[in-house]
């Protein structure tokens, strides 16, 4: 089924002979600084598009961001770029508390949120607004494939574009987009405004799976775009790399339960395997075996390699039912707590995804 939805996406990708190229507000929320982040951040400001700012925000003058967004300024005298430093605090969400403390100095209605750590290229902004031009749409998001830093980086990565975007793209067949992914949000200042702005997804993890809720609930359509962003990923260490998806699982299953439960239908490989085991290798769980990691395989290639032309995938792709049992573990493992762990910060998350942060305690 979800072959048949990304083939049908596939598609379904249309350009418009009439460009729509309204004037926008870029806005990149800063934590920090890595090898790739000046690269990223540069690529935004290479576009090949009459009208846009660009909106860097920090919440501490403090933090290493502030010189290298001060250094693009520069850079681009004749760019619309600005900073924005501000430490006021909406919601335990710091990366929404920044964008919501730049978009006060907004200029456009019409805002594109996109993460550090994403690259774009030069017809970037002229592709991704096009779904706008029907005022129906509300919200645009990007699906995105990965850099990785290094091998772990890489497998971890495997996941995304061969496992996790198939679920989307199958999602989105069945049930329609209600989510957007913080690679990209293009969204509309009034769609923003009907739902309550940025304050209130503030308090929830997954701001970008609220975005495009929100969107939806208040009666506007949300639109997958057919450009793929490219996502630079740095984790370096097993640890790392189980916390980050921890992080990740823990989010979807308070803000999506019952679709979070879902997945357990769709690790063939781990369940293939188990009953190959459990039936002492009988003929029939082989075969089924051999059916199950066969559709793996080709689903992979279809999605990661085919349509995302995600390198790392290109280049793991047999890792995939190995990728699968960590998965299965990593998801089997986020229904036994609440606490996300991210940039060094404890949060607990409630129904529906809310967040508090564990206060540190006092030193003696």
């Amino acid at each position: 089924m979800a072959a048949i939805a990304a083939f049908q996406f596939n598609r379904s990708r249309t350009f418009p002979s009439d460009l729509y190229q309204p004037p926008v507000t870029i806005v990149k929320p800063l934590h920090g600084v890595e090898g790739h982040t000046y690269k990223a951040l540069d690529s935004f400001c290479r576009q090949d598009y009459p009208v846009f700012q660009i909106i860097f925000a920090v919440r501490s003058g403090n933090d290493p961001a502030v010189s290298l967004a001060q250094r693009l300024i520069r850079h681009y005298p004749d760019l619309d770029l600005s900073l924005v430093v501000d430490d006021r605090v909406w919601g335990a969400n710091n990366k929404v508390n920044n964008m919501a403390n730049a978009l006060q100095s907004a200029k456009y209605p019409i805002y594109v949120l996109a993460d550090s750590d994403i690259y774009v290229q030069p017809n970037y902004l002229t592709r991704i607004l096009q779904p706008l031009q029907d005022d129906r749409v509300g919200l645009v998001t990007t699906m995105y494939r990965t850099r990785p830093s290094c091998w772990i980086a890489a497998f971890e990565a495997l996941a995304t574009s061969t496992e996790f975007f198939p679920s989307v793209l199958l999602a989105r067949q069945l049930e329609g987009m209600a989510f957007a992914f913080g690679a990209t949000v293009v969204i509309r200042h009034e769609v923003l405004e009907a739902f309550g702005g940025l304050p209130l997804i503030s308090h929830y993890l997954a701001d970008d799976f609220k975005l495009g809720d929100c969107t939806a609930k208040a009666g506007y359509r949300v639109v997958l775009s057919d450009y793929v962003v490219d996502h630079a990923l740095t984790t370096n260490s097993f640890k790392a790399m189980v916390l980050h998806q921890l992080r990740w699982a823990r989010g979807n299953r308070f803000s999506r339960p019952v679709g979070t439960f879902g997945l357990l239908f769709t690790y063939g490989t781990v369940s293939s395997f188990l009953l190959v085991v459990l039936s002492h290798g009988s003929p029939v769980a082989l075969l089924l075996l051999v059916l199950t990691w066969g559709l793996r395989y080709f689903l992979g290639w279809m999605v990661g390699i085919r349509l995302l032309r995600d390198q790392p995938a290109a280049r793991l792709l047999w890792l995939a039912p190995f990728r699968d049992l960590l998965s299965f573990l990593v998801w089997l493992t986020s229904w036994f707590g609440s606490v996300a762990v991210w940039n060094n910060r404890k949060l607990i998350l409630s129904p529906g995804g809310r967040i508090t942060e564990v206060a540190s305690p006092p030193l003696s």
